[in-house]
């Protein structure tokens, strides 16, 4: 059984994989940064990708390679870690999903919605970014039925986005966003602080016969099936949609 790395190039992200790894790695098409990763080995050290020749761990070398070695390395000595944004995904070492938060911040983010985001996936896919001018989002998809008041009327929404100008308004709205998720309190979007608030609202189709056969996502709506157009998960379909970050 092959040893090696494969690696892909998908638009501007590069991905790699290697027999016995728990998931896929990507990081930036930074043709620098590819290189230092293609020239060196890669193991699993503790769910996180390290190399033992540079003595790193592949989030570190990413950090540095933007921010600076010297930088990064002030950063921890006074107490800062490299996060990741979606701690679910520790291969993911892309920008979007890398930024530096001191440690306690960072040790109680892991015991509650880095937790709660698994516990709710059935309900909402959950994704969190760092978005190009370092602000930060949190896209939610719905897997079920989902109301919500957004411009004066309630609307039935596939796609939510919240983007918050700073990291504590953002891990703010994310504990109250995904308390309501799990049911336990209620939300109004206007109070979560949010600098841009962008939605996508649900459209349904009746599927012809040919569609009813197919693997299209059926959805059953008061006896009635319809084909989700925007191609996300319907209720109780087991499926997980995490949207993609919105510049």
């Amino acid at each position: 059984m092959s040893n090696s790395i494969t690696f892909e190039l998908h638009d501007n992200i590069v991905s790699f994989i290697k027999n016995g790894w728990a998931m896929t790695a990507f990081i930036d098409n930074e043709t620098k940064l590819v290189e230092i990763v293609k020239n060196n080995t890669w193991n699993d050290n503790n769910g996180y990708l390290y190399c033992s020749k540079l003595r790193k761990y592949l989030h570190r070398l990413v950090m540095e390679y933007y921010f600076g070695e010297e930088q990064l390395k002030k950063l921890t000595k006074d107490g800062y870690v490299v996060d990741h944004i979606n701690n679910s995904e520790p291969y993911n070492c892309c920008l979007d999903n890398l930024h530096v938060i001191p440690s306690d911040i960072n040790k109680a983010k892991g015991l509650t919605v880095d937790k709660d985001i698994e516990r709710v996936r059935l309900l909402a896919g959950v994704g969190l970014y760092c978005l190009k001018d370092r602000s930060y989002q949190i896209a939610i998809g719905f897997n079920e039925r989902v109301f919500i008041k957004l411009d004066n009327e309630f609307k039935q929404l596939d796609d939510l986005y919240l983007t918050f100008d700073n990291f504590d308004k953002f891990y703010n709205a994310l504990q109250l966003v995904l308390s309501w998720i799990k049911g336990s309190s209620d939300l109004n979007v206007y109070h979560l602080q949010a600098k841009k608030i962008e939605y996508r609202e649900i459209t349904y189709i009746k599927p012809t016969e040919e569609e009813k056969q197919s693997d299209v996502p059926i959805i059953q709506r008061d006896d009635k099936l319809f084909v989700r157009i925007n191609n996300t998960p319907g209720p109780n379909m087991c499926l997980i949609h995490k949207p993609a970050k919105k510049e």
